[in-house]
């Protein structure tokens, strides 16, 4: 579906051929900055927008639900890779989830597993040191400790993290529509028959 859709929008003159560097969006334009620190004007009439992350827009435009983000910690388990769980729901937004699953790090693995703690925290608390993968680790070795019932004390190792962006917003103007989940599924039919004229 990429490859066609890149094609179609190569024919029809709309496709952004440099790097992306900035967009920003305003009531009629989009306005685009390069890696190569070209830019380029892009006018439309109608915008279909999926996500603002990456994206500057007026607030004319968007209004974004404040509330927590969702923040992913991936963990390479060292010890206590064998058990039989899942996930482990806790009560506590601060690593309310974790999800274990077969590490890809060992060829033909059958039983092993690493592990990713989901938490949910608010934007301001990002770069506090009390929310960060090292307290991630100190909690995420507390709870497996407590529910795996292993002969000996994990070890665990902070692979990355992926902030998830706040997805709960609303747009605002007759040019601006919010493309839901269920539009998407149409996407391909719909940027061929409306989109591209």
């Amino acid at each position: 579906m990429w490859h066609e859709l890149y094609w179609i929008l190569f024919f029809e003159n709309k496709l952004l051929t440099n790097n992306v560097k900035k967009v920003k969006v305003s009531d009629t334009e989009i306005e685009v900055m390069h890696t190569n620190n070209d830019k380029s004007i892009w006018e439309y009439q109608q915008l279909y927008l999926d996500t603002y992350t990456d994206v500057e827009l007026t607030d004319a435009l968007i209004n974004i639900t404040p509330g927590p983000v969702e923040v992913r910690d991936y963990f390479a388990v060292k010890r206590g890779m064998v058990h039989n769980e899942e996930k482990i729901t806790t009560k506590e937004n601060f690593v309310n989830e974790v999800i274990f699953f077969l590490s890809r790090r060992i060829d033909g693995n059958k039983n092993k597993k690493d592990a990713v703690a989901i938490s949910y925290v608010e934007i301001e608390n990002l770069h506090d040191f009390d929310y960060s993968d090292t307290m991630v680790r100190f909690k995420l070795e507390k709870i497996m400790n407590e529910n795996l019932g292993l002969d000996r004390k994990v070890k665990i190792r902070h692979v990355k993290r992926e902030v998830v962006p706040q997805r709960d917003f609303s747009v605002k103007g007759e040019n601006v529509k919010k493309l839901s989940g269920a539009n998407k599924e149409n996407l391909y039919e719909r940027y061929k028959s409306e989109y591209t004229r």
